[in-house]
């Protein structure tokens, strides 16, 4: 019977022992998950806006865009950004030193 109990005794310690590795996992979790849920309701309203201005756009505003002979900067990060979101690659222009990479024409097509 006494062994029975040391034994007993030597699980309860190694349980209680996980059991405060595990609450200490579960207060880092929670810590992570709030830290999260804050970043994440500071970003959202940004998000749907964006995503109502999509919505909001016509075929005129994409005939008028690909038609810039010289588009403002602010459509270049735009065409550039959403070429990066679908995979389409730049195309190099110049050589050496004042090489850059160029979205606007593979952007229209």
């Amino acid at each position: 019977m006494d062994i029975q109990k040391k034994s007993v005794a030597e699980i309860r310690k190694g349980v209680e022992a996980e059991e405060t590795v595990a609450k200490e996992k579960k207060g880092n979790a929670d810590a992570i998950q709030k830290d999260c849920e804050y970043e994440l309701s500071k970003v959202m309203p940004i998000y749907n806006a964006a995503i109502r201005a999509v919505q909001q756009l016509k075929k005129d505003d994409i005939t008028e865009l690909k038609n810039f002979a010289k588009p403002p900067p602010a459509a270049i990060i735009v065409v550039q950004t959403l070429c990066m979101m679908f995979g389409v690659s730049g195309k190099k222009v110049g050589t050496g030193k004042d090489a850059t990479i160029d979205y606007w024409e593979p952007g229209k097509k």
